[in-house]
């Protein structure tokens, strides 16, 4: 039996012309894309004020995106475990009773919970307004004004406020019917995180391997009931040689009973670093150093200190150099010892 070849290669084309045809017809043709590119600023605001005392924030909502129908909401900033993680909850903007503060817009056509369209390379000012009652209690509250695209696919929760098809603006509120904030703070950990590590004396001492990068961790606890902004820098210096080098502290603040990882400003004598490690510097071929932090709470003019050191040590230079000299002294042992 012969099969005609031709036959089922042009049998086979038509089949595929047909479902092609098909699928045009009768699938879902349509694709939507649409580019989110929005910024509002400021990205955080801390307040201090009085109770029943009326609050104004400026805001600009720029779009450089395609154009987008935005709502604008207010949520909660609920905090969720010690490390100063929190999620989003949607708050009503003008709850009935003095518990929480009421949120309004200068606008009256520009409203929260309500539509509008922001064009392409549009930028949007307004007002958002804040009313406190003079009977409501006196301390922190954390909310967080979101600019949502319509329809909204939902936001992740999240202790940088990054949204899906939305970005946020954190608002801390500290009320105060005389101005003062108890705040206190400490240095919960500073330390170089090491490739190896000895116990000496009850002393770790921290070794990195030759020019490997450098990873610095600084966390800062927040032991009060107020939030409070910190500010400083890292200094690391050579034992062998007189230069310093600098890592400024970015600005952040650290919310009531909770702990933060502090990141560092961008610098040129920086790597970049990850989520977990403050700074991350390049490495060096061999010596001991001392990295000292310097960080200000709040407008406090005292500064919280630590310091930590560490050996950079050519462990991996030694190994290499170790194998290269044993191999040549073993291989002469070995044929001495076969020629007796």
């Amino acid at each position: 039996m012969k099969i005609d070849v031709i036959h089922l290669q042009n049998l086979n084309r038509y089949k595929i012309v047909i479902f092609c045809v098909f699928l045009f017809l009768f699938g879902n043709g349509e694709v939507h894309a649409q580019q989110f590119a929005t910024m509002l600023s400021p990205a955080q605001s801390h307040i201090i004020s009085k109770p029943g005392a009326e609050i104004i924030i400026p805001y600009t909502l720029t779009n450089t995106g395609d154009p987008v129908v935005i709502k604008l909401r207010v949520y909660g900033l609920a905090i969720t475990d010690s490390k100063g993680s929190y999620e989003l909850i949607p708050v009503d903007p003008s709850p009935s009773g003095t518990e929480l503060p009421h949120f309004s817009t200068s606008d009256p056509i520009l409203t929260l919970d309500s539509p509008f369209l922001v064009s392409s390379q549009e930028a949007v000012e307004f007002d958002l307004v804040i009313r406190t009652n003079e009977d409501i209690k006196e301390h922190d509250y954390y909310f967080s004004l979101v600019a949502e695209a319509e329809p909204a696919e939902g936001f992740e929760d999240t202790s940088r406020i990054i949204l899906q098809n939305g970005i946020g603006s954190a608002i801390y509120l500290s009320l105060s019917a005389d101005g003062n904030l108890d705040i206190d703070g400490e240095i919960a950990l500073f330390e170089v995180r090491p490739q190896y590590s000895f116990q000496l004396l009850n002393h770790r001492i921290a070794f990195i391997d030759s020019f490997q990068p450098i990873p610095i961790i600084l966390t800062v606890a927040n032991t009060g009931d107020r939030i409070f902004p910190v500010s400083g820098q890292i200094s690391v210096k050579s034992q062998q040689k007189a230069e310093t080098i600098v890592i400024p502290i970015a600005n952040q603040y650290i919310l009531a009973n909770s702990q933060r990882l502090l990141t560092s400003q961008p610098s040129e004598n920086q790597l970049q670093a990850d989520s977990v490690t403050t700074a991350l510097l390049p490495g060096s071929f061999m010596g001991l150093y001392q990295a000292q932090t310097y960080i200000r709470v709040g407008h406090n003019p005292d500064q919280l200190t630590a310091a930590t050191n560490y050996v950079i040590f050519p462990f991996r230079y030694m190994t290499i150099g170790l194998i290269v000299f044993l191999l040549p002294l073993s291989a002469y042992i070995i044929i001495r010892y076969v020629k007796k």
